[in-house]
């Protein structure tokens, strides 16, 4: 609580709230439901349509609305029962870590090095160059969107700004 407050003090005036106070909502056990046709109806705000990716496991517990960047995701957290450990067995194999191939597996099957960085390199650097140069390489296509900043743009296609 604030410290005017407490002295019994006047409060002061009420402060902005903007539009992206929150990035996430909770709706406790009971608050939503899912439908056949793959949305959730959620208590006074309707239904929604969502995409599962998977079909959902155990009891649903808790329902989070999130928002990363300019998308919202669903997150169920489920209570599920306990899977029964595997029987332990004295077999050894060997897996072979490379530089040419990630991994090569006892029975000579390879798995290619996924190279996550080289494929991510382009997007860090287009979204750096909009975060660290007064220059917006999107004006000569179309105009930036309103009240957005560079900071906001480099974030939203993935660069983080610290």
């Amino acid at each position: 609580m604030n410290d005017r407050v407490k002295a019994a003090e006047k409060a002061g005036y009420p402060r902005f709230q903007g539009h992206d106070r929150y990035d996430s909502f909770t709706y406790p056990q009971g608050d939503y439901s899912l439908t056949h046709d793959t949305r959730v109806s959620l208590y006074k705000i309707g239904s929604v349509k969502v995409k599962l990716h998977r079909p959902l496991e155990g009891t649903i517990k808790t329902c989070t609305f999130k928002r990363e960047g300019d998308h919202w995701y669903v997150v169920f957290a489920c209570e599920v029962q306990a899977t029964p450990r595997l029987p332990s067995t004295d077999d050894a194999i060997g897996i072979d870590l490379g530089l040419s191939h990630f991994a090569t597996l006892p029975t000579g099957d390879t798995i290619d090095n996924p190279r996550y960085f080289r494929c991510g390199e382009v997007t860090v650097q287009t979204s750096s160059f909009l975060l660290y140069s007064g220059h917006d390489a999107r004006r000569r296509t179309r105009p930036p969107e309103k009240g957005k900043s560079r900071a906001t743009r480099a974030t939203q296609s993935g660069l983080s700004p610290h």
